[in-house]
């Protein structure tokens, strides 16, 4: 900070360019620090969201398994129909784009030997 002195008084012109100079590269630097990680932390909540749906839909997949002696067959993007799922998930959130973009699928006992919940067409 320059100080002018005028006879007896001092009076503050303001910052010189090398402070500021100075303050907008500490900014950018604390900036270049942050933003990447805001980014992974949001990247990471997206997936843990993900596996938190899943772990639901699993269990809503074997409870149905358990009641019918079997699991659905096939279905792809929706529910199987006629068992209930209504009661244990949502159809809209199960039919709807999943944190991680894509959709839930599926994949039943039909022609198989394995039976699994999928995404398709995550980003």
């Amino acid at each position: 900070m320059r100080y002018i002195k005028i006879s007896s008084r001092h009076f503050q012109c303001g910052f010189t360019l090398v402070e500021l100079m100075i303050v907008i590269a500490v900014i950018g630097i604390i900036a270049a620090i942050a933003i990447p990680s805001f980014a992974r932390y949001r990247t990471r909540a997206y997936v843990i969201e993900a596996m938190n749906d899943l772990k639901v839909v699993e269990k809503a997949f074997i409870t149905v398994a358990l009641e019918h002696g079997k699991f659905p067959d096939d279905s792809h993007v929706i529910l199987p129909p006629g068992y209930g799922f209504e009661y244990l998930i949502s159809p809209q959130h199960f039919q709807g784009t999943t944190p991680l973009g894509g959709n839930y699928n599926w994949e039943g006992p039909d022609s198989y030997p394995y039976a699994g919940i999928a995404i398709l067409g995550a980003t």
